[in-house]
């Protein structure tokens, strides 16, 4: 089954954070009309790349902040 079919049926809360430079994971942009639980949030940061939670010090804080706030909204 494709990835789009596999998303669509998908409803739980998502989270996506990713930087707009990975090379690894094509297509987000177009993988986000997919997406059609209520509960969704898509953070695309920019100048990162595939692994958000590695980056430098500075944009590491800022997506785990923004993890961390996400998971507290939804415990």
């Amino acid at each position: 089954e494709e990835v789009e079919n596999i998303v669509e049926k998908l409803e739980i809360p998502l989270l996506v954070q990713c930087g707009s430079e990975d090379q690894a994971m094509h297509g987000i942009e177009e993988l986000k009309k997919h997406f059609k639980m209520d509960d969704k949030t898509i953070k695309i940061y920019n100048g990162l790349y595939h692994e958000v939670y590695n980056e430098v010090k500075n944009e590491r804080e800022k997506v785990l902040h923004d993890l961390a706030g996400w998971l507290e909204n939804h415990i």
